[in-house]
């Protein structure tokens, strides 16, 4: 079974690439991702396989859980929980655009995707106290000051990490949004019930 892709890589100043992907026989009608950082993914046999604009595999038949059904890289990092892991809870993993890949600690019960470098871990530690954090594409915890301890890890949800747009990036602490600089300084307090991204200096 081939499937030919026409890929364009979003810039008007750049190439529009064919790429032929050949898969086994046995692979049903696949389905494929938008191309973003000149990568792409196939899912076909509930696996996932991700390419290069070249058509070079740098991740090859993983059986994995994302976040969307259009698993796309940002700053060169993608979140997956590993269904092949082998082990009770499938951990989650940080697969790079270079073909690595990073197991993050069992204790993270939930990950979001990265936007603009950044994702939002929610965790338990060995004495089960719940918190939740923001973490870089290294799988490192950022911006400690904005860690956040509960009781249970219902009180605290993860939600989807929002665009730096100006250098300015709405943040939720408890039921009020604010806004970060690029650092995670905050420079607007937590105030607003809803919040848009900044766009020629405004935000509503």
């Amino acid at each position: 079974v081939s499937i030919s892709l026409s890929l364009s890589a979003g810039k008007p100043e750049q190439l529009r690439h064919a790429v032929k992907v050949d898969l086994p026989e046995s692979y049903g009608a696949p389905a494929v991702t938008s191309v973003r950082e000149g990568v792409f993914g196939v899912q076909a046999d509930g696996k996932w396989t991700f390419y290069n604009i070249g058509g070079s595999a740098i991740h090859s038949a993983l059986r994995g859980r994302f976040n969307s059904t259009n698993p796309l890289f940002d700053s060169g990092a993608l979140v997956m929980k590993d269904l092949d892991s082998g082990t009770r809870n499938n951990p989650y993993v940080i697969l790079y655009s270079n073909g690595s890949r990073k197991k993050l600690p069992a204790e993270w019960k939930s990950v979001t995707d990265f936007v603009d470098g950044v994702a939002m871990v929610q965790a338990v530690d060995s004495e089960y106290v719940p918190s939740r954090f923001f973490i870089n594409t290294k799988g490192e915890m950022i911006w400690p000051h904005l860690k956040e301890v509960g009781r249970k890890l219902s009180t605290l949800p993860t939600y989807p990490v929002r665009p730096l747009r100006e250098n300015r990036r709405a943040f939720k602490k408890g039921d009020k949004w604010g806004f970060l600089d690029k650092n995670g300084k905050v420079v607007i307090e937590p105030q607003f019930v809803n919040v848009r991204d900044f766009s020629e200096e405004y935000a509503g």
